[in-house]
């Protein structure tokens, strides 16, 4: 659960979420986002919290990952595990949350979606490739 290959793989899936995350959510799709929401969201964002959240969902993927593999991994099982992630966030309770609350409109939840389906298969990808990388 501790190991050096477990480590890294939380330490660059975390950087990953977060860098990806930022990009995305902060960069590109900030204006798509901030158009099709129906209500009023404040527009403070704690930092610490969000990194804190990366570690955690990069260290539970790294673990899940090295689990569902035994360490025989490839950089395609590391993005087809990310994608059934995403896919299970993205889809699955992506639409639970449309479901329940309105805060944004149905198109974005569907975007936000497809994109946690990429955005996870990345960081899948990327966790692989750790392992990978310090098996060899």
């Amino acid at each position: 659960m501790f190991s050096k290959q477990t480590l890294l793989a939380n330490l660059l899936g975390g950087l990953t979420l977060y860098f990806l995350g930022w990009i995305f959510y902060g960069m590109v799709a900030v204006d798509f986002f901030s158009s099709n929401t129906l209500i009023d969201i404040p527009e403070r964002m704690d930092m610490a919290a969000i990194a804190l959240g990366c570690v955690i969902e990069a260290f539970v993927l790294a673990n899940l990952f090295r689990r569902w593999t035994h360490d025989e991994s490839s950089n395609f099982e590391g993005f087809q595990f990310g994608v059934w992630i995403g896919l299970f966030l993205g889809f699955g309770a992506e639409n639970v949350s449309h479901g329940t609350y309105e805060m944004y409109t149905l198109n974005v939840h569907l975007v936000d979606a497809a994109w946690s389906v990429v955005f996870y298969g990345l960081t899948g990808l990327i966790i692989a490739w750790s392992f990978r990388l310090m098996r060899e």
